[in-house]
């Protein structure tokens, strides 16, 4: 009987203990998670030249044959100068970021007022282009003009700037779409089609008919960089592949000046005119590569079997009516930092709920204010227990904290877990929980959302790992990454 009462005792005390330990001590049900990082996961590669657009894909791709509808594509990162520096690039980015998000969140406002095988394309991470986003190499037309587009998940309608064109970008590095030099151009008369053709959702883009009995587009949303044009089909040559008859937008103005080094953007989004739907079958998937690579490249797959059997975790796609009708919304429940998971209320006061949507046109992860002060002062608590003998650096911009890397071969640093619906748990890789800035010189690149109900899951959080989209089942998955 003693012995009970000692071993009872025992037990309490044991438990007691782990109770009153910090939170990174490993007993009771609270698991410990963090990545050992060597330091030249932050190096950055500057002064390398590289030209995307003739750029090949490494590794055996899989082609779908022709007309069969899928793609591999080689995805790169691109930046417009290849002198300039990494600090400026990330500036620039940031700056286009902040331009962006306030463009598609002011038309879309919220606040609380209270069988076959997969098409595969290359996808570069360089940065020969100015700019945070991702793009791949395609051709248009008959015969083929090549072209940089960038991809983007928010948009359904895929577009190019034509020639002649007002306020089109002289940044581009290849010579703009030329719609009379294609035999396969067609524009999309409003007697053979209803305008906009497939149907498309009046809040992003404003469709008629014009005085030629052309079906035309306007952007008004902000997600076509404030496009205007004609609706057309064209043929897309990806890879060995072509796929014909493709609806897209051939813009001819632009609202304000577009500066952009891309050609145009393939739209992924949910809706109708996207060429997931189109011409995909409704699924895809891609894997970014690293920002910090000149010479990284990842992968976007389309068709029918683009989601690959290693991704396993997967969390259904949300509908707010309220919202962009082609966003990919995600159900985020919560967050933690190095296995804690946050005590904050997800649910933003008022009658909205608040949302969360992934992009990977929008480089940094963007969290209304209270979700992002507490991961912030999180992860900063937990680095000062994990890595001591970091000192602290001046912020970025918005980025905050920073740590000064200098001396230090390895670190230690808290695993950031998103938390989605359908036990779909997601870590954040390494190079998106802190991102060089300088030579020596690390910050924690996630910012807190200018609008109080909604978060944006941006493509920095979003390296090196697979995300794949199944419109079919309506999910999003995601997995070890192949790039």
């Amino acid at each position: 009987m003693a012995m009970n009462k000692q071993a009872l005792l025992f037990a309490l005390s044991f438990l007691l203990y782990c109770f009153l330990r910090p939170p990174s001590c490993e007993c009771g049900t609270t698991e410990e998670k963090y990545y050992m990082v060597e330091m030249n996961t932050f190096l950055i590669e500057e002064g390398r030249n590289f030209n995307a657009s003739t750029r090949s894909p490494s590794g055996a791709l899989v082609f779908l044959e022709v007309g069969r509808g899928g793609a591999d594509l080689l995805i790169t990162h691109l930046n417009v100068a290849s002198n300039s520096s990494w600090r400026d690039v990330l500036t620039q980015g940031l700056q286009r970021d902040k331009h962006l998000v306030n463009r598609i969140l002011t038309h879309n406002a919220r606040s609380s007022p209270l069988g076959t095988n997969a098409l595969s394309t290359p996808v570069t991470s360089g940065r020969e282009l100015q700019g945070p986003e991702y793009t791949v190499a395609v051709s248009i037309g008959t015969p083929a003009q090549k072209q940089l587009m960038g991809i983007d998940t928010l948009i359904s309608l895929s577009w190019i700037q034509c020639n002649p064109c007002k306020d089109c970008s002289s940044n581009a590095k290849l010579p703009m779409y030329v719609p009379k030099q294609s035999a396969s151009y067609r524009s999309v008369s409003c007697k053979l089609s209803k305008c906009p053709p497939l149907g498309s959702d009046p809040k992003d883009f404003e469709s008629k008919c014009d005085n030629r009995d052309t079906c035309t587009y306007r952007d008004t949303n902000g997600v076509a960089q404030g496009s205007e044009g004609d609706y057309i089909t064209e043929t897309l040559q990806v890879g060995e592949n072509t796929l014909n008859e493709l609806h897209m937008g051939c813009a001819y103005s632009f609202t304000p000046l577009r500066e952009y080094a891309t050609s145009g953007h393939l739209g992924l989004g949910r809706g109708p005119l996207s060429l997931v739907s189109q011409k995909a079958g409704g699924q895809f998937s891609y894997c970014l590569p690293n920002y910090l690579s000149m010479g990284a490249t990842g992968s976007l797959s389309l068709g029918k079997y683009s989601v690959p059997s290693s991704v396993k975790v997967f969390t259904p796609m949300q509908k707010e009516p309220q919202f962009a009708s082609s966003a990919y919304i995600l159900g985020l429940e919560g967050i933690s930092v190095g296995g804690q998971r946050l005590s904050v209320n997800m649910q933003v006061p008022g009658s909205l709920p608040t949302i969360t949507y992934i992009d990977t046109a929008i480089m940094a992860t963007q969290l209304v204010k209270p979700l992002y002060d507490a991961l912030r002062s999180s992860f900063e608590e937990k680095m000062k227990t994990y890595a001591p003998a970091v000192q602290p650096a001046s912020p970025f911009g918005e980025f905050k904290p920073c740590y000064q890397l200098s001396n230090i071969t390895s670190v230690r640093i808290p695993t950031v877990t998103l938390h989605f619906k359908g036990n779909a748990n997601f870590d954040v890789p390494a190079v998106g929980t802190l991102l060089q800035v300088a030579s020596d010189v690390v910050c924690f690149p996630f910012q807190q959302s200018p609008n109080d109900a909604v978060n944006i899951i941006g493509n920095v959080q979003q390296q090196g790992i697979t995300v794949a989209y199944d419109n079919v089942n309506n999910r999003i998955g995601f997995g070890p990454g192949s790039c």
